[in-house]
C-alpha cells in the first residue's frame, strides 16, 4: 500500500529528525511505499509546518497523488485553518484517511463531505517512531485489521504507557500499565461511531456537522495533557451545542497526562456530573480504551456500526 504523508498542522521532521526516520523505515519495512508531502520537512516556520495556504495545497497535491492511505504526520494546533481549504471533490470512496489528535478537525470534514474511509488512529511520527518496538507494532497491527477485516475488534492491550521519554532518542524503557477498562451499561447495544479528539472538534464545529446528530449515536472521546477545568469546559461544550442528545453511549479514551488539580475526578466522572445536572440520561459509557494519544493504539472506523456488549466487555464494529 502507498502512504501518503500529510503535515496539517505542526512542523515533523525539524523537531525529532531520528523518529521521523524511524516512523517511515518502519512502515517501509512492512513493504508499504511512503510518500512525503512537500512541508514534511519544512523548517521555516516556528510553530506549523507552514502557512495556511502552503498545508493546504500539500493535502491536495497529495490527493492528486491518489495514495491508498493518507495518514497524518503528527498533531498540533492549527489543522481547522486548512479545511475549507481542501478540494474535497478529489477525495474517492476508496481512499482511506488516518489520524488523531488535531488531525480531527480534517477527519471530520472528510467523514461529513465525502465517503472515503475515515479511522480515528495512530499518526505517523506518533506512533510508528516509538522505539520500543511492542507500542509501534501493536498500532500497526490494529490499523491493518481496521483497513482490511471485515470486523475491527477493539482490543485491550496487555499494557499502555504515557510516557514521554524516548522522544528522539531511546534512554530507558517507558513505565507500563496493566489495562483496566471499565463497562458501565447493561446487554449489548449499537449505534454508529463518531471518534474525536474533543478540544480540537470543538473547532471544527459548524452547522454542517451534521453526522454527529443521528439517532442512536456513539461518542468516542479523547483528549490530551488538558486539566480538569478544560475538560468540564469541552464536556459543556457539547451540552450547550446539543451535540448529545441522539447519544446512546460514550466511549471514553484514556486522557494522556491529565491533571486532576488535586480533586482526584476523573474525565468520566466530570461528564456524569455535567449530564446529570442537564437531565441527559447517558447510561452506557465505557472507560478507558487505548486509542489517540496513548500508546499502542486501537484504530476506529468513523461512521460505522459499533457493538459494545457490557455482559462479555466486547468492543467491535
Amino acid at each position: 500500500m502507498v502512504f501518503g504523508i500529510f503535515s496539517c498542522s505542526s512542523f515533523s521532521c525539524q523537531q525529532c529528525p531520528n523518529r521521523c526516520k524511524k516512523s517511515i523505515a518502519f512502515l517501509q519495512s512492512k513493504g508499504h511505499k511512503v510518500i512525503l508531502g512537500s512541508l514534511f520537512n519544512n523548517v521555516n516556520d516556528k510553530y506549523r509546518s507552514g502557512s495556511i495556504i502552503q498545508r493546504a495545497q500539500e493535502f491536495n497535491e497529495l490527493l492528486e497523488m491518489k495514495c491508498d492511505i493518507y495518514l497524518s504526520a503528527i498533531g498540533g494546533f492549527c489543522a481547522n485553518s486548512i479545511t475549507p481549504l481542501i478540494n474535497y471533490d478529489l477525495i474517492t470512496k476508496d481512499m482511506i484517511f488516518v489520524g488523531c489528535s488535531d488531525a480531527t478537525t480534517v477527519l471530520v470534514n472528510i467523514v461529513e463531505k465525502t465517503k472515503a474511509k475515515v479511522i480515528y488512529g495512530p499518526a505517523l511520527i506518533t506512533h510508528f517512531g516509538e522505539w520500543e518496538e511492542y507500542y509501534a507494532q501493536q498500532s500497526y497491527d490494529a490499523l491493518i485489521k481496521a483497513i482490511q477485516n471485515p470486523v475491527n475488534e477493539v482490543k485491550e492491550f496487555e499494557y499502555w504507557t504515557q510516557d514521554y521519554k524516548n522522544w528522539d532518542t531511546f534512554t530507558s524503557e517507558k513505565q507500563k500499565h496493566k489495562n483496566s477498562i471499565i463497562f458501565q451499561g447493561e446487554k449489548t447495544i449499537s449505534g454508529n461511531l463518531y471518534p474525536i479528539n474533543l478540544s480540537s472538534f470543538s473547532t471544527a464545529f459548524n452547522k454542517s456537522i451534521k453526522k454527529i446528530r443521528k439517532n442512536n449515536t456513539i461518542l468516542f472521546i479523547e483528549d490530551s495533557n488538558k486539566d480538569i477545568e478544560m475538560v468540564e469546559k469541552l464536556f459543556s461544550f457539547l451540552v450547550s451545542n446539543k451535540l448529545l442528545k441522539n447519544v446512546s453511549g460514550v466511549i471514553f479514551g484514556k486522557y494522556e497526562n491529565f491533571d486532576d488539580k488535586g480533586s482526584k475526578k476523573l474525565p468520566h466522572q466530570v461528564f456524569i456530573e455535567i449530564t446529570e445536572a442537564n437531565k441527559i440520561n447517558i447510561k452506557n459509557l465505557v472507560y478507558y480504551i487505548d486509542c489517540g494519544h496513548t500508546h499502542p493504539t486501537n484504530a476506529l472506523i468513523f461512521n460505522k456500526k459499533i457493538f459494545i456488549d457490557f455482559e462479555n466487555k466486547k468492543i467491535w464494529q
